[in-house]
């Protein structure tokens, strides 16, 4: 009872921790909200209305510019500060078809995955230490190991750990961030969370996700990037995710906990301190491009140059990218193989993916008889349910005032 007291002490205090920035964009993005506002409930249903046996999910890729408006209003209601996912992305609504007007479970997005992610990298085989282990100093020290050979071990290192990176430089793009996976009231009191995570495994992501890339090349490496074999998903409440934790289907494990970041991140870099770093650069001609293949993440590598660039340049200022960008919050990794084969793949020893057959009808039924019957058998569970209105989702309701 006291480790879960605490996990939620901890889940309140990075909450609190959150909210500043995720006012300050909300308020700079006020006459957009309230412009917005009226459809965008209109696709969200009052919990009365909601027979859990009738519900009927389906996933909706948002193409037109009213779906994206939807998608990007709901993002408003996370904990999480709203920001724009710089790269390739893919945004999503899973709706309920069992329903009038076909009402919004939930978003969810994926996206280009990060260049650098030790614990991913690490799962993947992509990493290779390069220097002896303590092992091996000692077998050294004692004369079991000559010089020569500690040579001859770490040559052959650095020379895996660089094929392993021109590998890794051609095919990370296989691999894509889910960087939303977000449920929306009430369907969230019916475990709506555990099916956006289920459905974004399906057959069908992995066939959309091909259809809008297939023929494209990046401009770093050329590389054509269309099929996707991982996905990868961080959550700032740490490896003990209610939402990916344990969550099987067939028989497995779909989510993989591989550890924690080393608390690097952006979030505490406010969005007026942002635009003055991106001024300061384009003034000098240093603004890093955040076109599609010059690398991912290009608000971290805005802010690494703009504090590298200074720390260089002018005498005496000792902030550097590496510690402004170090905020001390670990967030759990996860990872999600798409297919047998997935390690294989992404370090070069098969070239052929041999993908999993998951159809999202029967992601979504075993849904409903896992988590959604239960669910819904429970008087608390939906006496909340019953009790959510819509116009409680108002995003407007939290702008103090326009930025």
């Amino acid at each position: 009872m006291n480790n879960i007291a605490t996990f939620m002490d901890n889940k309140i205090a990075i909450r609190q921790a959150l909210l500043p920035h995720r006012l300050e964009i909300i308020n700079q993005h006020a006459s957009w909200i309230r412009r917005h506002e009226p459809y965008a409930l209109d696709g969200v249903i009052d919990g009365n209305l909601i027979n859990p046996m009738q519900i009927s999910p389906y996933l909706q890729e948002c193409h037109t510019d009213q779906e994206h408006s939807i998608w990007r209003y709901l993002r408003y209601y996370s904990v999480m500060p709203y920001s724009e996912y710089v790269g390739r992305r893919q945004r999503f609504l899973i709706r309920d078809s069992g329903h009038p007007g076909h009402p919004i479970m939930g978003i969810t997005a994926i996206g280009s995955s990060v260049m650098h992610l030790n614990v991913r990298d690490r799962w993947i085989g992509w990493y290779i230490d390069t220097i002896l282990s303590e092992e091996e100093k000692m077998q050294y020290q004692c004369g079991e190991l000559s010089l020569e050979e500690c040579r001859v071990r770490l040559r052959t290192r650095r020379e895996g750990s660089r094929k392993l990176k021109e590998i890794k430089m051609q095919r990370i793009a296989a691999i894509a961030d889910l960087y939303v996976s977000q449920a929306i009231p009430p369907y969230n009191e019916l475990t709506a969370g555990k099916l956006l995570c289920l459905m974004m495994l399906s057959n069908e992501v992995r066939d959309l996700f091909h259809c809008k890339y297939v023929g494209r090349q990046t401009e770093i490496t050329k590389r054509e990037a269309a099929d996707l074999v991982l996905l990868v998903t961080t959550t700032i409440f740490g490896l003990h995710s209610s939402l990916y934790n344990r969550l099987r289907f067939r028989g497995q494990t779909v989510y993989i906990p591989v550890g924690e970041t080393s608390g690097f991140g952006t979030f505490q870099v406010s969005e007026a301190d942002f635009l003055k770093m991106r001024d300061y650069l384009a003034t000098l001609g240093k603004e890093p491009s955040n076109a599609f293949g010059k690398g991912s993440n290009w608000r971290m590598r805005v802010i690494r140059t703009y504090y590298d660039l200074r720390h260089k340049e002018e005498p005496g200022y000792e902030l550097t990218g590496n510690s402004e960008l170090q905020h001390g919050q670990h967030r759990g990794v996860f990872v999600a193989p798409l297919a047998y084969n997935t390690r294989a793949y992404l370090t070069g020893e098969d070239d052929i993916i041999n993908p999993y057959d998951w159809p999202i009808e029967e992601l979504v039924e075993w849904w409903k008889e896992r988590w959604l019957k239960t669910r819904a058998n429970n008087p608390e569970v939906m006496a909340r349910v019953r009790a959510f209105r819509k116009e409680t989702l108002r995003i407007s309701e939290l702008i103090t005032g326009e930025i």
